[in-house]
């Protein structure tokens, strides 16, 4: 079942990577649940650099699966963030 993002799992998200930067842990911090379009670009900036879409939240009119895919990849570039 598709579940939405919940915006106060930012701060968490945020204590995480705080948490591994000041532990000098080379660890991917993932989320994993509601991640779409238009909430990627916020969750990468608090810290997030593993994201977990369904495809009920990666629908884009006009676009195939793969150019979808594209699109949540570059999202979080466009907002010059860098997500690896």
């Amino acid at each position: 079942m598709a579940r939405s993002f919940i915006d106060s799992a930012l701060r968490k998200v945020e204590r995480a990577r705080k948490l591994i930067d000041a532990a000098g842990r080379d660890i991917r911090l993932e989320v994993d649940g509601g991640i779409k379009i238009d909430n990627i670009r916020c969750v990468a900036a608090a810290g997030a650099d593993t994201f977990v879409a369904g495809q009920r939240d990666i629908r884009l009119r006009g676009l195939s699966g793969g150019d979808r895919c594209d699109a949540l990849r570059t999202a979080p570039l466009i907002a010059g963030d860098k997500v690896a």
